[in-house]
């Protein structure tokens, strides 16, 4: 290991390094984007699926309808509005 870096002063004598303690800042959410109570994570929505997927015994084949539901229930717990269908087609 190497020696800690030293200051001399003009007196000849050795002063260790000053150290400053640095506070972290938090700051509030930019106001364009929502708080978390306005959206919902695709966590938030995964773990709700997932319920949905071991209630139902864990068999496959539902996975979009189960992502849907619980996207749906999340909305309506949080007083969202729901999401308009995409017109893609």
């Amino acid at each position: 290991m190497s020696k800690p870096a030293t200051r001399k002063k003009a007196n000849g004598l050795e002063q260790a390094p000053t150290r400053i303690k640095v506070e972290k800042q938090t700051t509030p959410p930019p106001p364009d984007r929502p708080s978390s109570a306005e959206t919902i994570t695709d966590d938030e929505i995964t773990a709700r699926a997932y319920a949905f997927f071991l209630a139902r015994g864990g068999t496959h084949g539902d996975d979009q309808a189960d992502w849907f539901r619980a996207e749906t229930e999340l909305r309506r717990e949080r007083g969202l509005k729901e999401k308009s269908p995409s017109r893609n087609s």
